[in-house]
C-alpha cells in the first residue's frame, strides 16, 4: 500500500533525475516550478478541478485511468454545500440566527453607520 502511495512520487523522481543528467538542472528545476503553480489553479471550493494544465505536464492527459472515471465527487450521493465551504474557506461565521440580521435586533452597527448622510453630501430628496 506504501508503494502505491509513493509511485506516483518516486516516477517524478526518477524522471526529474534522468532530465537533470540529460538537459541539465535547470530542466527539472522549471518542471518542479511549473507542477507547483499548476497544482494551486482551482476552483472555488466544492466544485471539482480537473487540473488539466498539471495533467498536460505531468503526460497524464492522455491516458484514461481508474481515477477518471469511478469515485468523482460530482457522482457522489451527497449534496454539497457551497456556501458553507465557502465561508469556511475565507472565515466568515455565519449569523445565528436564520432570518438575517433583522432577527438579531436590526441592522448591523457597520451598515447603520454607512446609511446615516453625511455632512455636506447633497441627498436625492435636497435635489427634487
Amino acid at each position: 500500500e506504501a508503494l502505491q502511495k509513493n509511485w506516483l512520487q518516486g516516477q517524478l523522481e526518477t524522471q526529474h533525475f534522468i532530465m537533470g543528467s540529460i538537459y541539465g538542472t535547470a530542466m527539472p528545476m522549471q518542471r518542479r516550478m511549473e507542477m507547483g503553480i499548476l497544482s494551486q489553479v482551482g476552483r472555488l471550493p466544492g466544485l471539482p478541478s480537473s487540473h488539466l494544465g498539471l495533467n498536460t505536464v505531468l503526460g497524464r492527459d492522455e491516458t484514461i485511468d481508474w481515477e477518471d472515471y469511478l469515485g468523482l465527487p460530482e457522482n457522489s450521493e451527497v449534496a454539497v454545500d457551497m456556501r458553507a465551504q465557502l465561508e469556511r474557506k475565507y472565515g466568515i461565521t455565519p449569523q445565528s440566527s436564520a432570518l438575517g440580521p433583522a432577527a438579531l435586533g436590526g441592522v448591523p452597527d457597520k451598515l447603520r453607520q454607512a446609511a446615516a448622510p453625511r455632512e455636506g453630501v447633497a441627498l436625492r430628496k435636497d435635489l427634487c
